[in-house]
């Protein structure tokens, strides 16, 4: 699964935008200026020829969930996509609330009438959360939007906030479990919001200042590179999750940087 991530940093007078692309708990496999006379929609589609996408699940921000886009995906590197319906396709989220109830707070799904349903259950920054699934077997046409195979409503269950739907679509044939599609919509989230808060809490993104083209260009590459090593890196201690990109930071910056400069001068260097 590839997830497409729209990080825009505020930019200055004639000065370009960067939009990343990253795979889960891996590597960012590249970045593309985008001129400040167009945006993010089309510089992510110019991408997607160049990433070896055939067979992937791609998820995007709900900014793309486009008919164009959603046609390219399939059409031209044979992936399948994973978007997300909210206010911005006001048509689309009401065709889609006419055919999918919202999905109920409990249920135990039995039988063979059961709707196709899925729940996971979490801690958010503490609180108890849950995510609650219910999809349904639909027709291009039914939606308006090229390529549908289903369409699902995700409502999510939060302690102290008020509940929040969305809502799903995918070309993915409806014999998919909706437990797989409730999973890879959390991982494609974690993604995205993984990538902005280390950018702009750990890396001081928004902070930045500098205005020129090739700066933000060099920058752009390089914290992404830092967090595509750290994730790499955290992915082989005993303990990841206890592992932050801040730890990686200091780590690097002992004795006089010395682990850095190791890094960045021995051909394999260790992690």
């Amino acid at each position: 699964m590839i997830a497409v991530d729209g990080k825009e940093p505020r930019p200055g007078p004639g000065d370009a935008l960067l939009s990343a692309v990253t795979v889960p708990s891996q590597f960012s496999l590249g970045s593309a200026l985008v001129d400040t006379k167009t945006h993010e929609i089309p510089a992510a589609r110019a991408r997607f020829g160049q990433l070896g996408l055939a067979g992937r699940w791609v998820a995007l921000d709900p900014l793309h969930t486009q008919d164009e886009t959603a046609r390219q995906l399939v059409l031209e590197p044979g992936a399948h996509y994973l978007l997300t319906v909210k206010n911005n396709q006001p048509t689309l989220r009401q065709n889609m609330a006419r055919l999918i109830p919202v999905p109920p707070t409990g249920f135990s799904p039995s039988g063979p009438d059961a709707p196709p349903r899925a729940r996971t259950g979490e801690k958010n920054k503490g609180a108890p959360e849950s995510r609650t699934l219910e999809s349904r077997p639909v027709a291009a046409e039914d939606l308006g939007f090229p390529f549908a195979a289903q369409a699902a409503r995700l409502t999510r269950h939060r302690v102290g906030r008020k509940d929040e739907t969305v809502g799903l679509i995918t070309d993915l044939a409806p014999e998919d479990p909706p437990l797989q599609r409730l999973q890879a919509n959390r991982q494609g989230w974690g993604i995205g919001n993984g990538t902005h808060q280390r950018l702009d809490v750990s890396l001081h993104d928004d902070r930045c200042r500098v205005r020129s083209t090739n700066g933000l260009w060099l920058l752009g590459r390089a914290r992404r590179l830092v967090i595509s090593l750290f994730m790499e890196g955290r992915a082989r201690q005993a303990k990841p999750h206890f592992q932050s990109l801040t730890d990686f930071q200091t780590a690097m910056e002992e004795d006089n940087l010395a682990k850095a400069l190791r890094f960045v001068t021995h051909r394999r260097p260790p992690l």
